[in-house]
């Protein structure tokens, strides 16, 4: 039997020669495949991909199928999941997965099993369910590089590329996903996980600050995480807790996901108790559209820059991506 083809790239590596490609045929998809061919390869995956996207019209996933579909998913898969281990979501173990554009049944109160003696009846216990679309909403993310670099040929600029992909949509989804003051938008962003949910009394005492919260908590303290910054958990590390560093480790038992987006907030997690549901993340490109180089972009009359003036690209990533909590599954103490 031979021995299964393990590819010496670096994960995700396709899907960013194929955006480099896009970058350098500056949007014309054949002109990208033809750069794709010179630099990575005919048979390459990138070329594929953009070869048949050329012929097809376009880069739209959701209007393809076959091979052609199937080529574009091997790429798009290894860049997800660069992102969701970069994430809190992809370091969440047990989190349901569900497919976008499907109804979730959340139960908000399980049935209860009884002891029930020879020829009698079994009791008959209700479930109490909430019934919630997983909508796919759109995670935009602009990145914005000089046609030089865009354009360069250099190896040091493939591992540049991913690493700001992988950073500007990883803390974008953090953010909106523990942001207590997220109320979320109807059809644009979903409600953080912490939105509603009353913050838990905290004192100096990171042992009684704990203890606060499991007594708070409601999801199953079995499966629980404990989410928080960097920043707080160095005001923790010490001889107390020795399994606890700056980066996550362990607090009382319970595993810690390390990320800014949770600013100082301690942070409980069923993941259990969540459902995600995410897609295909698809590239643009763009080096003749006029942008607000501004991170809270406004509507109406703004300062805007030129690309092609600037002699600047944008290569522009739409992740699709909903949640849902169940009532309880999360418990946290507000930071100061």
């Amino acid at each position: 039997m031979s021995a299964p083809i393990v590819s010496m790239h670096p994960r995700g590596s396709g899907f960013v020669k194929m955006a480099m490609a896009m970058i350098a045929g500056r949007g014309d998809l054949l002109e990208s495949a033809a750069w794709s061919e010179v630099h990575n390869g005919a048979t390459a995956p990138a070329t594929t991909v953009l070869r048949a996207a050329a012929a097809f019209g376009g880069i739209y996933p959701d209007e393809w199928g076959g091979a052609l579909y199937t080529a574009y998913q091997s790429l798009a898969v290894e860049m997800i999941g660069l992102i969701e281990q970069k994430s809190v979501v992809g370091q969440l173990s047990n989190l349901r997965r569900i497919p976008l554009g499907t109804r979730v049944g959340i139960a908000v109160s399980g049935p209860n099993a009884s002891w029930i003696g020879q020829g009698v009846a079994i009791p008959v216990s209700a479930m109490g369910f909430t019934d919630a679309p997983l909508d796919p909403l759109k995670l935009g993310s602009l990145i914005v590089l000089s046609e030089e670099l865009a354009r360069s040929t250099s190896p040091a600029v493939e591992p540049l590329l991913r690493t700001t992909m992988v950073n500007a949509i990883s803390e974008r989804l953090d953010r909106s996903f523990l942001d207590p003051t997220n109320p979320g938008l109807p059809e644009i962003e979903p409600a953080s996980i912490t939105f509603g949910v009353t913050p838990t009394p905290g004192g100096a005492d990171d042992a009684a600050d704990l203890a606060a919260l499991v007594a708070a908590f409601q999801g199953d303290i079995g499966a629980a995480y404990i989410v928080t910054s960097p920043a707080k958990l160095a005001t923790m590390v010490g001889a107390a807790w020795p399994d606890l560093s700056v980066r996550g480790g362990s607090f009382g038992g319970f595993p810690v996901i390390a990320t800014k987006a949770a600013e100082g907030n301690l942070i409980m997690v069923d993941p259990t108790g969540i459902a995600y549901g995410s897609d295909l993340l698809t590239l643009d490109k763009s080096g003749a559209a006029s942008i607000q180089m501004d991170d809270s972009p406004v509507a109406g009359e703004s300062q805007l820059v030129s690309l092609w003036q600037a002699n600047l690209v944008a290569l522009r990533g739409i992740q699709s991506a909903n949640w849902i909590a169940k009532p309880g599954s999360v418990a946290f103490i507000a930071g100061s």
